[in-house]
């Protein structure tokens, strides 16, 4: 026989400093009701159901009418921006060191769903969730088509028919709050985070619901699988023609518990690349995670094989914010030739020290391979500190080959100033990360229409490294890493400014050091859409290992030739006004405007930029990826053209021509766009 609501609210009124402070057991308090009534000899029966809140807790309060004037005139007084009390700070959790997560507005494909949902199964939205006793964990698994996507009924039967949805353990091992609970804001934002980052879901929301009396609450957590079975492609279209193509058939949601399996063909002028991929979220019913890839690559004129890729890894990560230990151990490998490519043809070295034209083939070895291990304490749940003490065994072997026949003072030139140096390094690593755990939710920066989360605050990296030769290294040195940056929401919008710094430091000499700075700013939602600002500068001051860069392409310079431009150091700028999205058929649609400038060079002093404007279209399909399609075409402003660059370019690609990036030693930087997140990198050139 359960209690009525008078009966609870007198229980509670008795326990308030336990709901204050502490979990409240649901079955003692029924225990302690059902003496009351024993004792008052009521023996009445309310058929098994939880009442339902009285009609008075879902009035609307007198002090509504008296808001209501303020209420209008803020709204009118935004202007040409989007209201801003949406996005106001949530109040307070209960423990004052847990994380803040601002809130930006759902997007109308994210509203429609929940709304629908809320309607099938009877919900209402809590607005007044904190200090409530979570009674029950509401798991919604959406299908990949479903009632918002516009085919007919049998067509999305037979298509997600082929398509096994996730799991409902799979969906709930993430969720950090359980019944018998108290809300927590902090620890629900935190599942919605974990479920978006982890798995490939579309759409990631959990949400508070009423609960079945005043002091008690629902959370709906609902997830929308992204179509596992399908065939992912990425190509890049320039003046020259197919630059590269990437085809990868894939399963991401191997019977339901997101083991994803591939299959990846690339494609570049001179070479093919075969390879298979697997990847383990959460090994059984741990939180340890694992991966695997492999490929050979093969010369298209020989047929002969070139070399391998592949990496390896397994370990646990800091799976939540209060995780207090992580671990990882990995090693990646790379024995190919690199080359590089110029609008699709193979770029050629012309030496300074010769009269005739060299026409050397820009391409060289690289043997490289990286083992590593890592152990993180974190501590802290809002403000972080985590140490991690690990280990790196680093090989990086170059060399040029195939140069009989041209001068040996081209061929000397040549690998003194394009052939990276050899080096090999066995050292610890010892790292410090200090950083605020906030974070700001938004739509409408990236993927259009679905959530993204962004951390705020400071962000803070020092990293040590020492290297001896008495340990095997071809050198002896001491590694010194630092970065530093700040993230701060402007509106509905966000701005992030960085700066990370390399040196690694001889006893008499500072053979390599570097400096990047990096500033995006997102502006707040304007009736039409928005603007976004990005920009970096890099300065190799000191270039022992003769790193460099390239830039062109429909990556940070669209409309000049693809890698046509290489040098050490780097600056960059893009503007670009992105419209809002539209729902077709539940497909987002965006325009986009942009204005590119930059160069690299070997002299950050000597850089003139090039620039470029142009148009754009980015398209999102929510049923098959979080990233965006994009087409841009591009028209070089700087005159006179540069060599090969024609007057107009036109690049089909995935994702934004420049990442959101963050610093860190391990972080995609805005430079490494191109890279896919493996934990090791063994590469040595960029493209920008």
């Amino acid at each position: 026989m359960w209690p009525t609501t008078k009966e609870i609210n007198r229980v509670s009124e008795r326990d308030r400093t336990r709901q204050n402070g502490a979990k409240i057991d649901p079955i003692k308090v029924n225990l302690d009701v059902e003496a009351r009534r024993k004792e008052s000899g009521d023996t009445s029966d309310n058929g098994g159901n939880w009442p339902h809140p009285p009609e008075a807790a879902r009035r609307v309060p007198q002090s509504w009418s008296r808001a209501k004037p303020f209420l209008v005139a803020a709204i009118c007084g935004v202007g040409l921006l989007e209201p801003q009390v949406a996005h106001a700070s949530p109040p307070p959790a209960a423990d004052p060191n847990a994380p803040v997560t601002r809130r930006g507005q759902l997007s109308p494909y994210e509203k429609d769903t929940l709304a629908r949902i809320s309607r099938e199964r009877h919900l209402e939205r809590e607005t007044e969730p904190h200090g409530k006793i979570l009674e029950e964990v509401l798991i919604e698994r959406l299908e990949v088509l479903d009632e918002s996507d516009p085919l007919p009924g049998f067509a999305k039967s037979a298509l997600n028919a082929l398509h096994t949805t996730s799991r409902d353990f799979v969906v709930r091992r993430e969720v950090l709050l359980h019944p018998g609970d108290v809300w927590n804001d902090a620890v629900v934002e935190e599942t919605g985070r974990n479920l978006r980052k982890l798995f490939d879901f579309s759409l990631a929301l959990a949400v508070p619901m009423k609960g079945s009396s005043p002091d008690k609450v629902r959370l709906l957590v609902v997830v929308k699988d992204i179509w596992s079975l399908r065939f992912s492609y990425d190509l890049a279209l320039g003046k020259g023609g197919l630059q590269s193509i990437v085809l990868q058939p894939s399963e991401s949601t191997f019977v339901g518990i997101h083991n994803a399996t591939s299959f990846t063909f690339k494609q570049l002028p001179l070479s093919r690349e075969y390879g298979l991929a697997n990847k383990i979220p959460r090994i059984g019913k741990s939180y340890i995670g694992a991966s695997v890839a492999a490929s050979v690559i093969f010369n298209r004129r020989t047929g002969d094989s070139e070399g391998t890729n592949g990496a390896v890894s397994v370990g646990q990560t800091l799976y939540t914010t209060r995780t207090p230990w992580a671990w990882s151990v990995g090693t990646a490998w790379s024995t190919s030739v690199s080359r590089r490519y110029v609008d699709g043809i193979q770029g050629t070295y012309d030496a300074k020290e010769t009269p005739e034209k060299d026409n050397i083939p820009f391409e060289y070895l690289q043997r490289n391979l990286v083992n590593s291990f890592g152990i993180t304490r974190s501590f802290g749940w809002r403000n972080k500190v985590d140490f991690t003490f690990g280990g790196e065994y680093n090989r990086r072997m170059y060399r040029s080959h195939n140069l009989e026949g041209f001068s040996p003072a081209a061929v000397a030139e040549f690998e003194k100033n394009v052939v990276p140096r050899t080096d090999i390094r066995i050292d610890p690593i010892a790292r410090i990360h200090i950083y605020q755990n906030n974070f700001y939710r938004l739509t409408d920066v990236e993927t259009l229409a679905l959530q993204e989360d962004f951390r705020l605050g400071y962000d803070f990296w020092f990293q040590v490294y020492p290297v001896q030769k008495a340990f095997g290294s071809t050198r002896s040195f001491l590694g010194l890493y630092g970065a530093a940056q700040y993230t701060v929401p402007l509106g509905n919008g966000i701005a992030r400014a960085g700066i990370e710094s390399t040196h690694e430091v001889q006893l008499d000499a500072i053979p390599d050091a570097s400096v990047t700075g990096t500033l995006r700013v997102v502006t707040p939602k304007f009736k039409i859409g928005r603007l976004v600002f990005d920009a970096l500068v890099l300065n190799r001051y000191r270039n022992y290992l003769n790193r460099y860069d390239f830039l062109g392409g429909e990556g940070r310079l669209r409309g000049f030739p693809t890698s046509g431009f290489r040098g050490k150091d780097a600056a960059v700028m893009n503007v670009e006004f992105r419209s809002r999205p539209i729902d077709i058929a539940s497909v987002q649609i965006g325009g986009v405007l942009f204005y590119d400038a930059g160069n690299v060079t070997d002299s950050l002093a000597a850089i003139r930029p090039y620039q470029s404007t142009g148009a754009g279209v980015r398209l999102l399909f929510p049923q098959l990826n979080r990233t965006v399609f994009r087409t841009d075409l591009a028209f070089p402003l700087t005159r006179p053209l540069p060599s090969g660059t024609g007057p107009v370019g036109f690049f089909v690609s995935f994702e934004q021509a420049f990442a959101f990036g963050k610093v860190g030693p391990d972080a995609e930087s805005p430079r490494d766009r191109r890279t896919t997140g493996a934990p090791l990198r063994v590469d040595t050139a960029h493209v920008f």
